[in-house]
């Protein structure tokens, strides 16, 4: 139910009680006349007395004044009936029986008892008797029974008819129905409560204001007269505090013109109006609805929509923050760089929070040391690119620990810095800065930092962009980084793989030495690469030199252990890995670095292999300069001296001919694969820890045909099939899936056996190895994929030249003419290999081509249109055709000497079938070409004209005039729309 309805029923009601209250008041008045019928005229106590005669005249006009009067009760009661002087009905009142629906048996006597409401009867009883012991009126209400079975109110009103001497003679009664008066007044009692509850419980706050002028009646406020307990929850302001208070004494000046004229419009259009309005002064939104209220005034329904605004607010902030993250993401989702990351996420969010600096800062393990790639800074302030040190703010520090929010409005008074970095940002002219902090794992790992020269209040808002930013920008850089670990561990395994199969070439351990050095030198780009075997017994070292960049020296070829003794050696006979990046370094002055520094070493990698506790084998990796080394670096490192040393202790052992050094070079050669034994015919005797250790098979159960159980059912009947030949094949080699235990998946294994023979040649068992080579199979699918694409694009390019060189010869064209056009195929083919796939992009090609002779952004030259991507097949002629186009412009057109105009432009547009289609306009103008040249036809033209259409199933529109050459290319394109 709305306000307007509210109120009209309030006072529709209100009227239906005075009318009500007005039937009772003539109701009552009636009695009165009606005992004053019956009352003897008193004087000084006594009762006059008269004569017979009179009395009887008196008792004739009495009788008439009661004739009279019965008329005029019998007009207006439902029944009027008479009783003895005791209260005895003794006669007949067919209004009574009509009323009550009682018979006349019923009716005579003490019956009219009988009639009332059980309820009502002992009450009734009770007023009729003090009324006959006092020779007072009776006026009473009770429920008498109706006719229809149902009771009805009615107000009985008895007066006693006294003789001359003050008996009573009889009782005059006259009912009259007040059952609608009752009901309404239950009605009204009820519905008062019910509107009196309502307006105490309702949710919304209620007032009723009237309406203030001046002398002049002039309107000039509104005096608050009733509020209901909603208001004091939803406006905060007490009951003392507004009601009989102006709105000009409720609220400060600027809010009470805005209420007053808002109530006034209202009065005095008469039209309910709603309002929306925020009132500092109790810092609330307010929804109200003013409608007219009685005469002089209005009513004001109001709630607090503080929340909704806030929410509306909220809301409208979060979608703004969620188009700007968007937009920030699609920034950076096509940038590899982080370096260019930063500067992009950077500037895209100083432009959005308006500011003079913003960078991100990226922190190290130690979480003291901060990073900065790139930054954002306005023309004049300086840019804060580098590393900072900020191992001396704690205060700074542990805030960003924590991951708060810096929150720095002016930074002359901040808490969070030292005097010196205080004064280190006044002079740099940052005033104010506001930074989001990114944890991960616990540690800080990020702070994106917005700064202003201005003292700056910074709103929710611009820390809601920030803190997205910072996590989309980590984000991003985390995804490049891992690309690009993606890739270095796919260039690493094709190095592995190569180096491998380099060294399984070599049969000496020189020999394995020195490629193993030459191709780890050549990959870390180092000065040199040395490999030393250790004999602690002896106290020396042999050296092995495998490889040594231009102008690095050797070290001897014995070097004496105690020679070097210091943290160095110690950390390689405990199996540490040694990084120096600087053997000069002052903070790192010790004598065994200060003898390898003698020896030209700047920078030093040490990876050394324990076997049975003790060191064995030391890589080293040297470079004259001092150098950082990354852990890519240093993990490839320890891969390269492991597998060296397998393949130097495989060629050793190979380099035996005992049968004991035969079981021990097949054994050393398995030490990183999995091992086993087998007796004539494939049955295994035995299996190596590896073996139980990679399928969770017992040593026990691999015996016999045990073993093909973790191969995958497939390859069984294969392993089976070689194994029956294996004997006159003099080997066994098979490549299969064996399930891993921990990986619950299966991996190819090469699996080689060598037969061991006795000393007449026969065979004793056999000795066998299976090596994981499922990253080896994955890449080598990889690099026949690539190898059939480099092929199909040299068949397709070797084709282009082939077409181009013959009609260079039979055109009779410059060599020099040939060779710009291969240079034109070659900056096609630079481009399919930059973007790393089998489009390039139109643009692109066309500004390559004019890169020579022309600037694009130029006042002479214009180049756009849309993103459209070529297939590498339609690349090698539109690049042709682009390049002749040049050609031409440079020797007769609009690039000849720069007075010219050209504008190169492209679109996509849809043939009568919805196929899409390349639209590419070369406009040249403000150019004079000569006659001959106009008519001329060469090989560009021809290629232009009829190869495009040919080749690509182009549509081409050439005209060269005097003005410049006109050439519309239309060709179908594979791009989706």
């Amino acid at each position: 139910m709305d306000e307007r309805t509210i109120i009209a029923d309030l006072e529709r009601r209100l009227a239906a009680a005075n009318a009500a209250l007005s039937e009772k008041a003539d109701i009552e008045a009636a009695s009165q006349r009606i005992g004053e019928l019956g009352r003897p005229a008193v004087e000084d106590g006594r009762i006059e007395s008269v004569e017979v005669t009179e009395q009887q005249r008196v008792d004739e006009l009495l009788r008439e004044s009661e004739a009279r009067h019965r008329l005029l009760i019998e007009s207006w009661t439902q029944a009027v009936w008479e009783t003895d002087a005791a209260g005895v009905v003794v006669a007949d009142s067919p209004s009574w029986r009509a009323y009550t629906g009682q018979t006349v048996d019923e009716w005579l006597g003490y019956g009219w008892l009988d009639a009332i409401h059980p309820e009502d009867r002992a009450f009734a009883e009770r007023q009729w008797r003090e009324a006959m012991a006092s020779h007072s009126v009776v006026d009473a209400e009770f429920r008498l029974r109706s006719p229809s079975g149902g009771w009805r109110w009615t107000n009985v009103r008895a007066a006693p008819l006294l003789k001359a001497e003050g008996r009573i003679e009889k009782w005059v009664v006259v009912n009259i129905d007040i059952d609608a008066r009752k009901r309404a007044e239950d009605a009204l009692r009820e519905s008062e409560a019910r509107y009196h509850e309502l307006f105490e419980s309702m949710a919304e706050g209620f007032a009723a204001l009237e309406a203030v002028r001046d002398d002049e009646g002039n309107l000039t406020d509104f005096r608050h007269l009733a509020r209901n307990p909603a208001s004091t929850r939803v406006t905060g302001l007490h009951d003392e505090q507004v009601l009989g208070r102006l709105v000009g004494e409720v609220l400060p000046p600027e809010d009470a013109r805005y209420w007053i004229d808002a109530y006034s419009q209202v009065f005095v259009s008469g039209e309910p109006s709603h309002f929306e309005n925020f009132i500092p002064a109790l810092n609330r939104w307010f929804g109200i609805n003013v409608t007219p209220f009685g005469r002089n005034g209005v009513g004001v329904f109001y709630e607090n929509i503080t929340e909704r605004k806030r929410a509306e607010a909220a809301l409208r902030e979060s979608e703004e923050q969620q188009a700007f993250q968007l937009q920030l993401s699609d920034a950076l989702g096509s940038l590899t760089d982080p370096a260019e990351i930063q500067a992009e996420a950077t500037r895209l969010l100083a432009e959005r929070l308006d500011v003079g600096w913003c960078y991100f800062n990226e922190f190290d393990e130690r979480g003291t040391h901060a990073t900065v790639l790139r930054d954002f800074h306005r023309e004049g302030v300086p840019s804060m690119v580098g590393v900072h040190d900020l191992s001396g703010e704690r205060d700074f520090l542990d805030l960003v620990h924590s991951g708060a929010v810096l929150d720095m409005p002016d930074l002359t008074g901040s808490e969070h810095f030292s005097a010196e970095a205080k004064a280190t940002y006044g002079e740099l002219g940052i005033r104010s800065a506001l930074g989001a902090p990114l944890l991960r794992n616990g540690r800080l790992a990020a702070v994106l930092l917005a700064a202003d020269t201005r003292v700056r209040t910074w709103s929710r808002v611009d820390k809601g962009l920030l803190k997205g930013a910072a996590e989309r920008t980590w984000v991003a850089l985390q995804r490049t980084r891992l690309e690009a670990i993606v890739r270095e561990r796919e260039e690493r395994q094709a190095f592995l793989l190569t180096l491998g199969d380099a060294m399984r070439t070599q049969s000496t351990p020189n020999a394995i030495i020195e490629i193993a050095a030459r191709l780890l030198g050549e990959r870390l780009n180092a000065s040199r690469i040395m490999f030393a075997e250790f004999d602690e017994a002896k106290g020396i070292a042999d050296i092995f030199f495998g490889w040594f960049a231009d102008g690095a020296q050797p070290f001897p070829a014995v070097m004496r252990l105690e020679d070097y003794e210091g943290p160095i050696l110690d950390d390689l006979r405990e199996g540490r890995i040694v990084r120096i990046e600087d053997t000069n370094d002052p903070a790192l002055a010790r004598p065994d670095l200060a003898a390898i520094a003698e020896l030209g070493v700047s920078a030093l990698l040490s990876v050394p292999l324990l076997i049975g506790g003790k060191l064995l084998v030391n890589l080293s990796v040297h470079q004259h300069t001092p150098r950082r080394w990354t852990d890519d670096e240093v993990a490839l490192a320890q891969e390269i001296a492991a597998r060296l040393w397998a393949d130097l202790v495989r060629a050793r052992a190979e380099a035996s001919v005992a049968a004991a050094e035969a079981w021990q070079r097949t054994l050393v050669e398995g030490i990183p694969q999995l091992v086993w034994r087998a007796a004539r015919g494939g049955e295994w005797t035995w299996a190596s820890p590896q073996w139980t250790a990679y399928t969770g098979q017992s040593e026990p159960d691999s015996r016999r045909w045990g073993w093909l159980e973790p191969l995958h059912p497939d390859d069984r009947p294969a392993a089976r099939e070689v194994w029956s030949q294996a004997a006159q094949r003099d080997g066994f080699d098979v490549e299969y899936r064996i399930l891993s235990r921990a990986g619950h998946r299966y991996r190819w294994f090469q699996t080689r056996a060598t037969p061991v023979r006795d000393e007449a040649g026969a065979i004793v068992e056999w000795l066998g190895t299976s090596t994981d080579i499922d990253d080896l199979r994955a890449m080598q699918v990889r690099l026949e994929v690539l190898i059939n694409e480099l092929q199909h694009r040299s068949r397709n390019l070797l084709g282009v030249v082939t077409a181009v060189a013959g009609k260079t010869l039979r055109q009779g064209s410059t060599v020099e003419s040939f060779e710009e056009r291969l240079q034109a195929l070659s900056r096609a083919q630079a481009l399919l290999s930059k973007a790393g796939s089998d489009t390039v992009e139109v643009g692109a090609m066309v500004r390559a081509e004019l890169a020579a002779y022309a600037q694009d952004g130029s006042e002479k030259v214009c180049v756009g249109g849309p993103e459209v991507q070529l297939t590498a097949r339609q690349v090698q002629n539109f690049a042709l055709a682009l390049h002749e186009l040049t050609t031409n412009a440079v020797k007769y057109g609009a690039l000849k000497d720069g007075t010219g105009s050209l504008a190169v432009t492209w679109e996509v547009l849809l043939d009568r079938r919805d196929r899409r289609r390349l639209a590419l306009s070369w406009v040249e103008s403000g150019v004079a070409i000569k006659p001959d040249k106009v008519t001329r036809r060469g090989y560009g033209t021809e290629l232009i004209q009829e190869a495009l259409g040919y080749a690509l199933e182009a549509d081409v529109d050439y005209e060269m005039s005097a003005d410049g050459v006109r050439c519309r290319v239309e060709m179908p394109i594979n791009q989706p729309g």
